[in-house]
């Protein structure tokens, strides 16, 4: 079973995370047309608060603000969303990555207003 290998000593150090589910979703409002949605199996997770599943976008937003008149970059998020099903995260991450670009005021996104992140999971 996948899980034992972490219990081996040569893995001890290291987090094992399994990856159940990938999605490519086509989305106009993009640069470069796609978002990439990894879900990862959180069931031996340290936050018992979190469901199950979690999801996270290989797109992160950049926050723009405002300072003595000039616009700055704030820091590149994307949301990590959690749910008890793959679908239920799935639908959820979705759904903050909508919530984050509405918090920034953005109803599309250019390169400037975003960075990618392969990794997908930022906590």
């Amino acid at each position: 079973m996948w899980k034992n290998i972490s219990n081996k000593e040569c893995f001890k150090q290291y987090d094992v995370e399994k990856v159940v589910a990938e999605f490519m979703i086509s989305m106009p409002i993009l640069p470069n047309g796609k978002l990439k949605i990894r879900i990862i199996d959180f069931e031996e997770q340290f936050d018992k608060s979190l469901k199950r599943y979690l999801g996270s976008t290989n797109i992160l937003i950049i926050k723009k603000y405002v300072s003595n008149g000039e616009i700055l970059d704030g820091a590149a998020l994307g949301p990590v969303e959690d749910g008890d099903t793959i679908e239920e995260a799935l639908e959820n991450t979705i759904r903050g990555f909508f919530e984050r670009m509405k918090e920034c005021n953005l109803e599309s996104l250019t390169d400037e207003d975003i960075e990618y992140d392969d990794y997908c999971i930022n906590m």
